[in-house]
C-alpha cells in the first residue's frame, strides 16, 4: 500500500488521466482509431430489449398462474374473441382482474416458484 501511495505522489493526476481514459474505453470495447459499428450496437440493443420484454412476459405469466388468476384471464380472452358488442363490460372485467393481480403481486409471499 505504501508503494502504491508513493507512486501516486510521484505521478500527477494529469499524467494518470490518459491512462484511465484508455482503461475505461477498453472496458467499454471502444478502441481509438477504430470506427464504431453503430448498426451492430443498435442490433445488440434491440435484442437486449426484446429479451427483457420476453422475460417480463414470462414472469407475469408465472405470477398470474401462481396467484390463481389464470382462469379469469382466460375467460376474459374468450369473451373478447366471441363478441365486440360488450366491449365496455369486458374492459371493466379486465380492469378488475388487473387490480386483483396488482394487489396479489404486491403482497409478499404469495408468489411461489
Amino acid at each position: 500500500m505504501l508503494i502504491l501511495h508513493g507512486l501516486l505522489n510521484k505521478s500527477s493526476m494529469q499524467s494518470l488521466r490518459p491512462w484511465r481514459y484508455l482503461k475505461f474505453r477498453s472496458i467499454g470495447r471502444f478502441q481509438e482509431g477504430r470506427p464504431v459499428e453503430l448498426e451492430s450496437i443498435r442490433g445488440q440493443l434491440i435484442q437486449a430489449i426484446q429479451k427483457l420484454v420476453k422475460d417480463a412476459d414470462q414472469e407475469m405469466t408465472k405470477a398470474i398462474i401462481s396467484t390463481g388468476l389464470a382462469e379469469k384471464v382466460q375467460f376474459v380472452k374468450m369473451e373478447l374473441s366471441k363478441s365486440s358488442s360488450n366491449l365496455p363490460l369486458i374492459e371493466e372485467k379486465e380492469e378488475k382482474i388487473m387490480q386483483e393481480i396488482k394487489t396479489k403481486i404486491s403482497q409478499p409471499g404469495l408468489i411461489l416458484d
